[in-house]
């Protein structure tokens, strides 16, 4: 049986989560461990379900082939006119490829859009547009270091904003019980001044 760093090497990297798992990685160590079908990485299509089958040493079974989900390739793209600069879309694209400030307009990278389709049902406006792409799965999966890489840093960037908030809320909660302490000493001071007069 091929490990789980096997089975991830081979899929496209797009943490679309269509698989029904979290991302790439849960559905990698699914396969290896759990023995997932291997038929559920749409992004990766038959391309990926044959190198897949390969790594098993055998070829996909016709039923696994007629289980695939239809992929369309196409980018994300934002209009102009109707975003509101909310956010949402920017937390929940896995690969950084939105950008943009809260409360500014957002923008697309199409080279790290994966056309994952996360962002669609977090949008408010509805302004996020599918636009047809002309690349293709192969093309897609020889970019997946570089989908993987962006996902990497951005995870690493947000545990780093994790951390840093506990920190804060840590620090503040101390602020507060060093307060609360010195007001309850004071008051005991007082009260110890108010009973010997």
């Amino acid at each position: 049986m091929p490990t789980k760093d096997q089975v991830e090497a081979l899929l496209p990297q797009t943490q679309c989560q269509r698989c029904e798992y979290t991302g790439c990685s849960p559905y990698a160590e699914a396969v290896a461990n759990e023995g997932a079908p291997i038929n559920k990485c749409a992004p990766g299509g038959a391309f990926v379900l044959e190198k897949l089958a390969g790594i098993q040493g055998r070829k996909p079974t016709q039923k696994e082939i007629d289980g695939l989900e239809s992929e369309r390739m196409w980018k994300a793209y934002i209009d102009p006119n109707r975003c509101i600069g909310c956010y949402k879309c920017v937390d929940v694209c896995p690969t950084a490829a939105i950008v943009g400030h809260n409360k500014s307009l957002h923008g697309v990278l199409e080279d790290l859009c994966t056309g994952c389709g996360l962002c669609l049902p977090t949008c408010p406006m509805d302004c996020i547009e599918e636009r047809d792409s002309h690349e293709t799965l192969e093309g897609r999966w020889e970019r997946k270091n570089i989908f993987q890489k962006a996902y990497e840093e951005k995870q690493q960037r947000q545990t780093k904003k994790k951390n840093e908030l506990k920190k804060t809320q840590t620090k503040l909660r101390q602020k507060k019980s060093t307060r609360e302490e010195t007001l309850a000493a004071r008051q005991a001071l007082f009260q110890q001044w108010v009973s010997s007069e």
